[in-house]
């Protein structure tokens, strides 16, 4: 999970997003404007998985990392773009400018390294260069307007047609530490924001399967599977947060320690009056041999037990086949795991079977059992390196390779 990748360096997507002149209003207006605010957001990050990505609140608006695709910071921009520009009032007649600005927002989108830290109440926290200069971008925005980065302009433009044609250069602009920065505004496609959505609906598919089971065509199915989405999210995110919450984690450590020493106190004060279990055996039948008498041999069996080298021979067969459970029991253990070390250039994000396990750098080494693995390694700007491999128990196996 998020909360324990701490102190760790990701390249990723961040979004700043500004409430324009939402600190002017009055305190009611505010309410009405974030309870808004944030259930337009919910909705549109509901098909991102709560391990890619961090949500923060800025008072006056919010800023969200995704440590996954970048094509999601590009969906949620223009999701809140269109929604709040939707609902804000119309200006009718004299109304002018502040009425159109009204409820609108100003966003900037970035492309950079930023560190997963704690902050002063325990909580998920992103610092660095990466959200520093989405602000900067965002500050140069007009209200329901989207700037990007040259970063990630680079990026998100080479994944498809539509993605290109979205962006239109704005010039270069100079933030108050005489810092210059190439920023892009993000046009309005439907084909693109279609495209987007897609992308994020297919890789929340993916990672959940029950979602992916239930995508077969008919209304009440995909009504139902609408439905489980929105559980699932709901249900990790409460959970990410009561994990978060350290007095509630101790208070809950406390009553399942309680009811595990209960459990064992009931179980050791009703074992004593439990009867043995026996195996019931079934009472000799009339005519059969009884069960002490030892198995008969023929004559030819006799004699060579009575020689010294059948005496011999039965005695290493019995050690044979005792020695044999001592073997099986000795392999029972399971094995020791392997060691796969990495090492790509410049990044790329490594998948073990389909499954992300974090991006290299800073990962120099995964810890796998023994056996036979399909490792993919993606780069967003190249096309993705796929190897098979085989791990053998306390041995290492390297992948180097440079994407060019």
């Amino acid at each position: 999970m998020i909360v324990d990748q701490t102190n760790r360096t990701f390249i990723c997507s961040v979004v700043f997003v500004d409430l324009v002149d939402y600190s002017r209003k009055s305190v009611s207006v505010q309410l009405a404007i974030k309870d808004r605010f944030t259930a337009t957001l919910a909705e549109a990050l509901k098909d991102v998985a709560v391990n890619d990505r961090i949500v923060l609140d800025t008072g006056d608006g919010a800023a969200m990392s995704f440590l996954g695709d970048p094509e999601d910071a590009l969906f949620v921009g223009m999701s809140l773009r269109d929604v709040m520009k939707a609902a804000a009032p119309q200006p009718d007649g004299g109304a002018g400018a502040a009425a159109k600005d009204e409820g609108s927002a100003r966003i900037g989108i970035n492309l950079g390294p930023v560190r997963l830290v704690r902050d002063i109440n325990g909580h998920p926290n992103i610092v660095g260069d990466g959200i520093n200069v989405a602000q900067r971008i965002m500050s140069f925005a007009q209200p329901g307007q989207i700037l990007v980065s040259r970063s990630y302009f680079d990026v998100v433009s080479c994944l498809s047609e539509e993605y290109a044609k979205l962006f239109s250069y704005d010039g270069a602009r100079t933030d108050k530490h005489v810092r210059e920065h190439e920023v892009y505004v993000v046009g309005e496609s439907e084909s693109a924001f279609i495209h987007a959505k897609a992308g994020m609906e297919n890789r929340a598919a993916q990672t959940n399967p029950r979602l992916k089971a239930g995508s077969s065509p008919g209304g009440a199915k995909a009504a139902l599977t609408g439905t489980y989405r929105f559980s699932a999210a709901a249900i990790r995110q409460a959970a990410t947060a009561f994990l978060q919450d350290r007095r509630k984690v101790t208070v809950a450590g406390g009553v399942l320690a309680a009811v595990v020493v209960l459990l064992a106190a009931l179980l050791v004060a009703v074992k004593p009056s439990a009867p043995p279990v026996r195996t019931a055996t079934a009472p000799p039948q009339e005519g059969a041999p009884a069960p002490s008498e030892p198995p008969r041999q023929d004559a030819a069996s006799a004699k060579a037990a009575a020689t010294p080298a059948g005496a011999a021979a039965r005695q290493s067969s019995a050690k044979g086949a005792s020695a044999k459970p001592e073997a099986r029991k000795a392999e029972a253990p399971g094995a020791a795991p392997g060691t796969l070390n990495l090492a790509v250039v410049p990044w790329g994000e490594v998948y073990v079977n389909g499954k992300s396990r974090g991006v290299s750098p800073p990962m120099k080494n995964l810890k796998l059992p023994p056996g036979k693995y399909k490792i993919e390694i993606r780069n967003t700007n190249f096309a993705p390196r796929v190897e098979v491999v085989q791990v053998k128990s306390r041995e290492e196996v390297a992948i180097r390779h440079l994407f060019k």
